[in-house]
């Protein structure tokens, strides 16, 4: 991969996943001000069921599982490269995306070590709406917690599973997903200073 690639690319990891973790640090540092009853209410509600991922596609899949099931959904439209016999060439080994489409938005598949940890999808609004969602994750992973007023959440083990206004889903293995912020948070850094380095 060539190295503005990777730089574009890890931008975008520390933005999705410090957007991600933003709301469990926000949450956190409210708690602090408030009593233990209210503390409760922050805090993800513990799934009555286990949070795997996305229909046919599991948390900790790697790639090429993970290409073969969302090439099998008819709902979820893939680039081209995907299809594709030899894809090695074409695709990062750490990052898929969907193409949008009537039922989707984008979707986004990220990888640590050929393991999937985090799924994000964003449904079309005139599809689906944030009640439609909000009432089908309740009946199948027990009622979530409102986090905020734009942020319900579930939990299950390291797995996290959490609903955002307007129509966004997002299936993290949360240990995997803050070393990885560490990592890359890190690694910004390192290459920030090298390039302060040179003025």
């Amino acid at each position: 991969m060539k190295k503005t690639n990777i730089a574009i690319y890890s931008i975008f990891i520390i933005c999705m996943l410090s957007n991600l973790l933003l709301s469990q640090d926000t949450n956190t540092n409210n708690v602090d001000t408030q009593t233990n009853s209210q503390k409760e209410l922050i805090a993800p509600a513990k799934s009555t069921v286990p949070i795997t991922g996305f229909g046919d596609i599991a948390l900790g899949s790697n790639m090429e599982n993970t290409i073969a099931n969302l090439l099998k959904n008819p709902l979820i439209s893939l680039a081209r490269k995907y299809k594709e016999s030899d894809i090695s060439s074409e695709v990062s080994d750490s990052f898929i995306a969907i193409n949008q489409n009537k039922f989707f938005r984008s979707g986004y598949f990220l990888f640590q070590d050929n393991s999937l940890y985090s799924i994000t999808i964003r449904y079309q609004e005139k599809q689906v709406d944030f009640l439609d969602l909000l009432n089908t994750l309740n009946n199948k992973y027990g009622k979530g917690s409102f986090l905020d007023a734009n942020t319900v959440a579930w939990e299950y083990d390291n797995k996290q599973l959490i609903l955002e206004r307007p129509t966004t889903l997002k299936y993290i293995v949360t240990d995997v997903a803050n070393d990885v912020r560490v990592n890359y948070t890190n690694m910004i850094v390192t290459n920030a200073l090298d390039v302060l380095g040179g003025i």
